[in-house]
Order: structure tokens, then C-alpha cells, then sequence
């Protein structure tokens, strides 16, 4: 593409034309693709690779000063991605050694070469340098001097590379990669360019977009976001999804578009590609999107689908209390008597969560519509208890019990379960009479109001949690007053008695109003409290996390990525979460005692194994919604390690907020509970009782 071209198609994408920047995916596609072949050698890995870097591009266009520096910004973004993907653990392949016998040391015929495999073969000897040269003249077309542009390498040093590789692969090897590359570039088809921009119009609401896109390539109906994790740790997605185009529509509440999606030929039934298996059915039920429910059940979607959880969407609507749901889906044959992994009918689900007149509907029948409800409170359960607030949650209140009334900093991580641990925050705080939950401040891309909405019904917060959320896009005065309406609300709630869980979002363009609520909080006496929760700003960074506390702060929750990837949630990080309310005058000299040694046998464990290799990842607890499933079996040989990840491996918890996705009851641990089971984990012989392990 010709440099004129390209920024002129830049400056048009900048200010939001999708048109504009889908001539960039074609521009550019295969000179990306050829660059993640290059570096990773995999051709589906390389494709996807190549899809995340566009989608990064046009969430932080905004942020090229110069248009004209396009090819250069693109090829950094190529290789981040590729790095990280190199730096993590590599799925399983055939040894490139066995592809070689296979072929009895001859090249195959060249008709079959429309293989994956084989165009390793051609090029995985080579040496890096060599395999990116030849990958871009091949997949990108690139000559010499373009090259040596692109590269950044000087027009002599690439020659060199392109003759060694071509003296390498002779000439039946070059003719073996010529030819599969053919049929493996991007823009051999329209398919490449048109899976991103799809789906960015998708989240965009651009149905006019996706109809005309739909009528070029009917095969996008049924498109998966295939793509990797740490976008939503370099703020590129708002959470990780493998979601169809379908699940998409519901997750977005877009009712026309699922229409016609489904008028389009979409899968009624299928699944997504993430650790929840859920059918669409399933996830318009979890979200309560009522209308889209019955729009698929009317199509033939089959209601007793099972989720990777074990649950069908039935259960779901009982553990919700959502009556309408469930009237909806035993109309088109959703059976009643149906058990999922743990053999919980759904009547078992509705009464545990303190629905018996949903479980009595169940029983006779009938369905008439439930309040919304939390979930059934603990008979021992207080949110509120002089000045702490105990949760429940025995990593939080062992650790870093909560002040009541005070300033939790929490700095911002994505992928460690942080929006999950928030709600069930959110829905602890619910279970007390007075308690009240609410969420201001100011939102971030690419996590908009909508992806807000989307998972406050996923947990089941919808009906319950209060908001004043302007969107991103809103102006900078109507960000703020919105931001100031719920410091008012909050203000309200408190001085009627209640006591309030208020979560507030930063923005860096808006530190100032953030620093000058604090002051008005703090200072803010009523019959009820309001205990705030400052979520710092995305992506994430290095410095966020602060040793100690810093006034006025009085507590800091910090999770812990090598947690999450082993599926121990909360992920709470015992080393660097702190709070003024871990002293013998809050809590008490046994609680601070059975803190302080537990926190010492988990600080001398991390000094061996920080990323918590001995405990093995739990397969699909390593989702945040799969809280509370048990994390893998300990290889630690010993003793003191097997106390330490013991301790770990009790610290993990079923959440109420992720019952639909883990298929585990909400636990709540009582303060006695956790402080005597946590001291028979690190002194066994005291005890002949054995804590329950979350």
C-alpha cells in the first residue's frame, strides 16, 4: 500500500470510520501475517496473533501522533504479541523430527503441500532472522528494499538474509512454501480482514455494517472471537471472550441484531468457545435477557443444553430467582426434574438460595414472577460489625479485613478475577438490611457502560447494585456530573441508615474530581457508613501497588496473577494487600496472631516458588467465574510447602456471584470458623479437626 494511501486511510479511521480502517486490515494483513509467521512459525497461531494486533490497533489509533509512522507502530504491536506468546507454554505439537521420517527424508509431492505441517517443514530450520525475511517476501510479497524498510535493517544485511534462506530451503523447498503460502494467506480470502472488522461493528451496534458483511460472507454468522487473554491486560478487550457472534448480540443486548443473526443462519445452539461451554440459550438465561431468550426458544433452541459447568439453563433461572425465565424455558420443554454435575435439581437450587415460593412453582408447576434476591443470608452473617466489615470471604478477612466506613485502594488487574471479587463485594454487602451497593465513576475503553451492564447481569447484580456510570463516549461535564450523582446518592443512602459499599472507577483525565471526593467522604458522618472502594486506573502498572498504606487510605486489596492462573480465587495477594484494621484493637490479638504466622508461611513459600508452580492449574477454575473449584493437586514433597499450599488451597472460595458458571453453592465462612481452621492448617497436631478445604 502506498504511503499516501495508508495515511489518508489512518486520519479517516482516527475519527471513526470502520470503513477506513478495514482498508487498513487488507493494506496491511498479510505484511502482518507474515511478520507472526516469521517469528512464531505456526500458521493458526500467526493468524491469530495477526487478528489480536489489529484489534489493538484500532482500540489505540488515537494514540499514532503520526499517520505516516503506521507500518512501524503496526510491526511493534505484531511483536509484542508474538513475544508473549513465545513466553508462555506451548501447546502440544507433533516434533518437527517425526514430520521429517514421515516424509522418509523426501520432499512430498508438491499437489499436497495445502498443509500447516508441511510448510513448517520448509521453514522451521531456519534461523529467526532467515524465517522472518523469507516469510514476508513470501506471505507479504515484500521485495528487498521494502524489506529492509519494514525490518528496519539495512538493504545489504537483508540480502544476505533472503540468499541464505533461499540456499537453505533450495529450490523444492522454496516451491513448497511459495505454494502453501498461497493458499494460507490472508488475503487469499476476505475472511482474515473481515472476522476483526465484524466484530467491531458487532460491539458497535453498526447493524447496517454487519448486514452488508453478512450478505458478502455468509460465513461470519457463525465466527468465534478466538482470541488471546492479554488483550484484556493490555486494555485492548474489557474481558476475555470466545464468544460467537450470537452470544455477542446477548451479551450486548441487541435484540435486532440477534434477529438477524438468526435470519442470517446462525447456530441456534452454538456454543461458545470459553471455560462455561454456554449455549446461547444458557446465556441469554444468566444475563436475564428475557426477550432474547424467547426470541431462541422460538427458533428450536434446545433449553437442556449443559454448560461446562454441568448445569443447564433452568437451574440458572432458579438460582437467579428470575420466575419469567423459568416459565419461558419449561414452555418449551425444559425438564424440571433435571439434575446438574452436583445433582441439584432446579426446585433444590431456588430453596437453597432462600426462594421457596420459586421451588413450590417448581414442584406444582406454576411460575409466577419472584423478587429479585441475593441469595439466602447466613444465620450468622453481619456485614456490618462495629467498625470492620466481615465478608465472609476468608482470604479478605483473614488478610485485609475491610474498615468499615474507610478507603480500600485496589489497583486496577485484568485477567485475576478483580471485576468478580467486586461484585461478590457488592452481594455480601446486600445480604444485610441495610446494606447498599453502588458504582460510580468515570468508565475507561474499551470497558463502556454496556460491558459494565453486561457483567453485573452475569453475576446477578443487575436488579440489586445502584449506578451514576456515564459512558466513555459521554462529554467531560456530563462524565462529571454523573460521577457527582452517585457521591450525592451516596451521601442520601447513608444519611437514611444505610450502609454503603460504594466502587469508585478512576480516570486519569479526571484525578482531581477522584482526590476531592475523598476529602468529602471521609468527612461525611451519618447514621450509616460508606465504605468506598477506589479501583485506580487501566491498564495496569508496575508501580500501582504501594508497599504500605498511604493516607487517607486505610486498606489496599492486591491479587495475584500466578493465583488466578491456578484457579485459586479470589486471587488475594496476602504479601501486598494491608489494611488498618489488622490490629489487636479491630479484630482482636488471636486474629492478628493466626494472620501474621500464616502470612510468614506464605511470604517464605513465595521466596521459593513465586508463580505457585507445585500447585497444578485447575483446568477451568483458571476462569474468574469458576471460583471455588478445588485448584489442582499439590507436587510440593515438603512439609512446610505442603502447609503453605494447603493454606492456599483452603483460601480458595465458591462465590454466590459465579454459582451459574462454577455449579458450586456461595460459601460464607464465619470468623470463628476461619480462624480456627486456618490454625489447624499450620499447627495440625493441635487439633483433631480438619478445616474444609474451598
Amino acid at each position: 500500500m502506498e504511503r499516501s494511501d495508508y495515511v489518508r486511510l489512518v486520519e479517516l479511521a482516527r475519527s471513526g470510520d470502520m470503513d477506513a480502517f478495514a482498508g487498513l486490515v487488507r493494506g496491511f494483513q498479510d505484511l502482518v501475517m507474515g511478520t507472526a509467521y516469521g517469528w512464531l512459525g505456526e500458521v493458526e497461531t500467526a493468524r491469530d496473533v495477526s487478528q489480536e494486533t489489529f484489534l489493538e490497533a484500532y482500540v489505540n489509533l488515537g494514540q499514532l501522533r503520526e499517520p505516516a509512522a503506521f507500518p512501524a507502530w503496526l510491526r511493534r504491536i505484531v511483536q509484542k504479541h508474538c513475544d508473549r506468546v513465545t513466553r508462555r507454554p506451548r501447546r502440544d505439537s507433533v516434533p518437527l523430527e517425526e514430520d521429517l521420517h514421515a516424509a522418509d527424508g523426501a520432499m512430498p509431492d508438491i499437489d499436497a503441500m495445502a498443509d500447516d505441517r508441511l510448510l513448517r517443514i520448509a521453514v522451521a530450520s531456519l534461523p529467526a532472522d532467515e524465517r522472518m525475511a523469507v516469510s514476508l517476501h513470501y506471505f507479504a510479497g515484500l521485495t528487498a528494499p521494502e524489506l529492509a524498510a519494514f525490518l528496519d535493517v539495512p538493504l545489504p544485511g537483508i540480502k544476505k538474509r533472503l540468499h541464505r534462506a533461499r540456499r537453505r530451503l533450495q529450490e523444492q523447498g522454496a516451491r513448497i512454501m511459495e505454494k502453501t503460502v498461497q493458499q494460507v494467506r490472508p488475503s487469499s480470502t476476505r475472511t482474515f480482514a473481515d472476522v476483526v472488522t465484524f466484530f467491531l461493528a458487532i460491539r458497535a451496534g453498526d447493524r447496517a455494517r454487519v448486514k452488508h458483511m453478512l450478505e458478502r460472507s455468509p460465513e461470519l454468522v457463525n465466527a468465534v472471537q478466538e482470541w488471546d487473554s492479554g488483550l484484556v491486560i493490555d486494555g485492548v478487550l474489557p474481558f476475555a471472550s470466545r464468544a460467537t457472534a450470537l452470544i455477542t448480540a446477548i451479551e450486548r443486548d441487541d435484540l435486532p441484531l440477534l434477529d438477524m443473526l438468526l435470519d442470517a443462519g446462525a447456530d441456534v445452539d452454538g456454543a461458545c468457545r470459553c471455560a462455561t461451554g454456554e449455549s446461547p440459550v444458557w446465556a441469554a438465561t444468566v444475563l436475564d435477557r428475557l426477550d432474547h431468550l424467547g426470541a431462541l426458544l422460538e427458533r428450536g433452541s434446545d433449553p437442556n443444553r449443559l454448560s461446562g459447568s454441568g448445569n443447564m439453563p433452568l437451574h440458572v433461572a432458579a438460582m437467579r430467582g428470575s420466575s419469567q425465565a423459568l416459565k419461558l424455558l419449561l414452555a418449551h420443554g425444559a425438564d424440571r426434574t433435571a439434575r446438574d454435575a452436583g445433582g441439584r435439581t432446579p426446585a433444590d437450587w431456588a430453596r437453597r438460595n432462600g426462594n421457596e415460593q420459586l421451588a413450590a412453582m417448581l414442584a406444582a408447576g406454576r411460575c409466577r414472577r419472584a423478587p429479585p434476591s441475593p441469595g439466602a443470608v447466613p444465620q450468622e452473617a453481619s456485614v456490618a460489625a462495629a467498625d470492620v466489615l466481615l465478608t465472609g470471604i476468608k482470604a479478605l478477612d483473614l488478610f485485609c479485613p475491610v474498615p468499615r466506613g474507610g478507603l480500600v485502594r485496589v489497583p486496577f488487574m485484568a485477567g485475576a478475577g478483580m471485576v468478580v471479587l467486586l461484585g461478590e463485594l457488592c452481594r455480601r454487602m446486600l445480604v444485610a438490611p441495610a446494606g447498599r451497593a453502588l458504582w460510580s465513576g468515570f468508565s475507561q475503553r474499551p470497558y463502556d457502560f454496556k460491558d459494565w451492564q453486561t457483567e453485573m447481569s452475569e453475576l446477578g447484580l443487575a436488579d440489586l447494585v445502584q449506578q451514576s456510570l456515564a459512558d466513555v463516549d459521554a462529554s467531560p461535564e456530563a462524565r462529571r456530573e454523573a460521577y457527582r450523582r452517585g457521591l450525592d446518592l451516596a451521601e442520601t443512602l447513608s444519611a437514611a441508615g444505610s450502609d454503603v459499599l460504594l466502587v469508585l472507577i478512576s480516570d486519569p483525565d479526571f484525578e482531581s474530581d477522584i482526590e476531592e471526593s475523598f476529602v468529602r467522604l471521609t468527612a461525611t458522618r451519618s447514621s450509616g457508613s460508606i465504605t468506598t472502594i477506589h479501583v485506580t486506573t487501566f491498564p495496569e502498572r508496575d508501580e500501582a501497588t504501594w508497599p504500605r498504606l498511604r493516607p487517607p487510605y486505610t486498606a489496599q486489596i492486591k491479587l495475584h496473577r500466578p493465583r488466578a492462573r491456578r484457579g485459586v480465587y479470589p486471587s488475594l495477594d496476602p504479601l501486598e494487600s494491608h489494611s488498618s484494621a489488622l490490629s489487636e484493637a479491630r479484630v482482636g490479638a488471636r486474629h492478628l496472631r493466626i494472620a501474621r504466622r500464616a502470612r510468614e508461611t506464605l511470604e517464605r513459600y513465595a521466596a521459593r516458588d513465586p508463580d505457585l508452580a507445585a500447585l497444578e492449574p485447575g483446568g477451568a477454575a483458571a476462569d474468574p467465574h469458576f471460583a471455588g473449584r478445588e485448584p489442582g493437586r499439590i507436587t510440593a514433597a515438603g512439609e512446610e510447602d505442603r502447609v503453605a499450599l494447603r493454606l492456599i488451597r483452603y483460601l480458595a472460595q465458591a462465590f454466590f456471584v459465579t454459582e451459574p458458571f462454577s455449579g458450586r453453592p456461595g460459601e460464607w465462612v464465619g470468623q470463628a470458623e476461619l480462624l480456627a481452621d486456618v490454625q489447624e492448617i499450620l499447627s495440625p497436631r493441635s487439633s483433631d479437626r480438619k478445616p474444609r478445604d474451598g
